[in-house]
């Protein structure tokens, strides 16, 4: 018989990926004492070198500035700055290291939670009995709450909690019910390596599928891995339209490995190779999707539905049917982000049982759209600091979802640049909201970089171009082409409708320009617009054949170039458009258009820094000074009429949120964010306009910053930018300050 041991904590998050991880290092840094349980020996979940699912989906055209902040966005750096070979080992590493030096935090690799401990009344939780694989023992954790982050809804099932399985196929159109019909996915991962002579291959009696079978989108899809390299390591995903038969990973393997040998156009070139590895590590979609007090389904992530009780928000594509586990091909993409309510995040019947991720309360369609990375850390984050705080305040999470006590959660949230809802928090505690701005410089020139050197082009022939409108009317608006042969040019400038003005809207003037022969210059319009609203525009410009559009470096935010879909494009579906952003491959702002428009906006002022808008929003929203080499530092001052006591002031700097980090690990060119503030400085200003230096950071590796101190009387703050990352300007979105 096994040793038991026992071990007691505030809280049990069973699962290590990006939601459990999330999860436990909120709760942890809320007070908790938190144990963290993985089966498998290192952690990651779905992302990690086991099972090698994509980190991203590729980035949504209708919302550029996407990628999330809190504890996402300290995760993302820490892996640019801790995994610099970009490798499945580096990323175990780096993320082992981050909880490892969490306080209040334990985590147990290797373990397997097979049984639940309920209370007499069975409604609540007591333990979960665990078994620990590398030790041969048994652990049975005592918690006051527990976090299902397994990505299936194995604590739930475990305890019996309801819930449901399976697809409705209601919720697809008639196109797509017949692939949405197949067994879910299964995910594993070959390794092929390269013999000196052929080697023959017959596949085994006990296989009993056949590659041919998959769905075909899965059949492309590594056709695509082996065009890119025949060796090396390859994901393959099956899709079996057989429902009697539930294929096990090794037979997926060798189903493939027979048909690249003996069927496929490839296996002529392919008779050298041999399947030299096969994964362990697949990936069954079937979860159990936990009942809460309400569920998150399709039509409300297409509508934007707001909820008082939001406290999470996701940004990943939807399941269009054909959707792979592997790709973004035949999902589709949402006109904005969507809301996901704290109600959605807890058990009906179990009162101390909280989810993150797919197994959450949602129907089978909208489950794989929770499922994406980093929504599930999301959704992790805030279920793990709503445990500590029910802990804290003695009340359960039905109990916090109601107004008033889900008021304070979101404000909390959002404090820590954790996005809870897709309209910004207001935060009556921020003394700045009644302060004066100044800056030592702000930008007056769109043309940035190495003094607007075009430093490459991107080709197509037709081109979106989006910027901010501060005034009530636009003159004229100049942009710089390269044109190789004579072309007719249409140009159409657009208001922004929809989400935060994010899509194209309403057309307010249009022209044609006739243009012989081939010239690079500055191309002048003059549309006259007036009675402007403030917000996104675009530009749209279209030529009779591809055009190589001028792009300058690390170009403002809000100023983007997208370009027309193209054939070898991700075959995402999308309604609202049919251009794409051009965004940055390398850690950092977006390149952007050579654009000019006169009167030039005021868009990057520095009282932009005390709004509640910790990114771009209608409008950029931070302060921007003007290039320089930081031989002089730049500055924000703030100052307020009367005196205001203060004892934290908080600051979110620019971490480029409009840069999407690759979908697997990679090495980069760099290890931090160009646009990050590397080293400054905050001062306050006594009572007789005295400055004393408050703190002094140098190697600031966060887009957020919190500093607590001794209350002091002020009557102003100066915030000194030193140095960033390597971005020639300063930019700050936020400063809150608090008595």
């Amino acid at each position: 018989m096994l040793k038991t041991s026992s071990h007691r904590c505030d809280i049990v998050v069973l699962g290590g990926g990006l939601s459990g991880i999330c999860a436990a290092v909120r709760a942890a840094r809320a007070g908790a004492n938190v144990a963290l349980l993985d089966r498998k020996g290192s952690l990651g979940g779905r992302v990690s070198g086991d099972s090698r699912l994509p980190f991203e989906n590729g980035p949504n055209p209708n919302y550029v500035y996407q990628r999330e902040g809190g504890l996402m966005d300290e995760l993302n750096a820490l892996l640019l700055r801790e995994n610099p070979e970009g490798t499945y080992a580096g990323l175990s590493r780096a993320l082992k290291s981050w909880m490892l030096e969490e306080k209040r935090l334990r985590v147990f690799l290797r373990i397997y939670a097979y049984e639940s401990k309920l209370n007499e009344t069975g409604d609540k939780i007591e333990a979960v009995r665990a078994i620990s694989n590398s030790e041969g023992k048994s652990y049975l954790f005592f918690a006051k709450y527990f976090i299902d982050c397994s990505g299936v809804g194995s604590l739930s099932e475990l305890c019996g909690a309801p819930g449901e399985k399976g697809k409705d196929l209601n919720e697809y159109d008639s196109k797509s019910k017949q692939a949405s019909s197949r067994r879910d996915s299964i995910v594993t991962s070959i390794r092929i390596a390269q013999k000196r002579k052929p080697i023959p291959f017959s596949c085994p009696d006990w296989v009993r599928v056949q590659w041919e079978e998959n769905l075909l989108a899965a059949r492309i899809q590594w056709m695509k891995s082996l065009e890119e390299s025949l060796t090396g390591e390859h994901l393959l995903e099956w899709c079996g339209q057989n429902r009697e038969v539930l294929a096990e990973p090794e037979e997926i393997a060798w189903a493939a490995w027979d048909y690249l040998k003996n069927r496929s156009p490839l296996s002529e070139v392919a008779s050298n190779l041999v399947l030299e590895e096969v994964s362990s590590g697949a990936v069954n979609h079937e979860v159990h999707r936990g009942l809460g007090d309400h569920q998150v389904n399709p039509d409300d992530m297409i509508a934007g539905q707001r909820y008082p009780d939001s406290i999470a928000v996701g940004r990943s594509l939807m399941d269009g049917g054909e959707s792979l586990l592997l790709s973004d091909d035949g999902r589709i993409c949402l006109p904005q982000p969507f809301e996901i309510p704290l109600r959605s995040l807890y058990s009906k019947k179990f009162k101390n049982l909280l989810w993150a991720g797919e197994h959450a309360s949602c129907t089978s369609r909208a489950s794989m759209s929770l499922g994406h990375p980093s929504t599930a850390s999301q959704m992790g984050e805030a279920v793990g600091f709503c445990a500590a705080k029910c802990i804290r305040r003695n009340r359960l999470p039905r109990t916090l979802s109601k107004p008033g006590y889900v008021d304070e959660v979101k404000r909390e949230l959002s404090r820590l640049n954790h996005t809870t809802s897709l309209d910004p928090v207001e935060d009556l505690d921020n003394l700045i909201g009644e302060a004066e701005v100044s800056a030592s410089s702000v930008i007056n020139s769109w043309i940035v970089g190495d003094s607007g050197k075009c430093l490459s082009s991107v080709k197509s022939e037709s081109f979106m171009l989006r910027f901010p409108v501060t005034d009530v009317k636009i003159d004229q608006i100049e942009l710089l082409l390269r044109l190789e042969n004579s072309e007719t040019i249409e140009f159409r400038l657009l208001s922004g409708t929809g989400y935060q003005g994010n899509l194209p809207g309403h057309c307010l003037f249009s022209t044609t320009l006739v243009v012989e022969g081939s010239t690079e210059g500055w191309v002048e319009l003059n549309p006259k617009c007036s009675n402007l609203e403030p917000g996104w525009h675009f530009l749209e410009v279209n030529f009779s054949q591809a055009i190589s559009m001028p792009i300058q470096r690390s170009s403002l935010p809000g100023v983007i170039l997208y370009r027309k879909k193209a054939n070898h494009d991700s075959k995402i579906s999308n309604a609202y458009g049919q251009h794409f952003p051009v965004l940055s491959e390398q850690p950092g702002p977006a390149p952007g258009p050579l654009l000019k428009i006169s009167p030039t906006p005021s868009a990057y002022d520095p009282q932009n820094v005390t709004t509640a808008n910790q990114r771009p929003s209608k409008l950029p929203d931070l302060w921007v000074s003007q290039p320089t080499d930081f031989k002089y530092p730049e500055f924000l001052e703030i100052k307020w009429e009367q005196a205001k006591d203060l004892s934290r002031v908080e600051i979110t700097f620019d971490p480029s949120y409009d840069f999407i980090f690759d979908k697997k690990p990679r090495s980069y060119d760099t290890v931090s964010i160009p646009s990050l503030i590397k080293e400054y400085k905050l001062y306050y200003y006594d009572l007789l306009g005295h400055s004393h230096l408050l703190e002094h950071v140098d190697g600031n590796l966060s887009s957020f910053a919190r500093h607590d101190f001794s209350s002091i009387r002020a009557m102003g703050l100066e915030l000194e930018i030193l140095k960033t990352y390597g971005l020639n300007r300063a930019q700050v979105y936020q400063i809150r300050a608090y008595s």
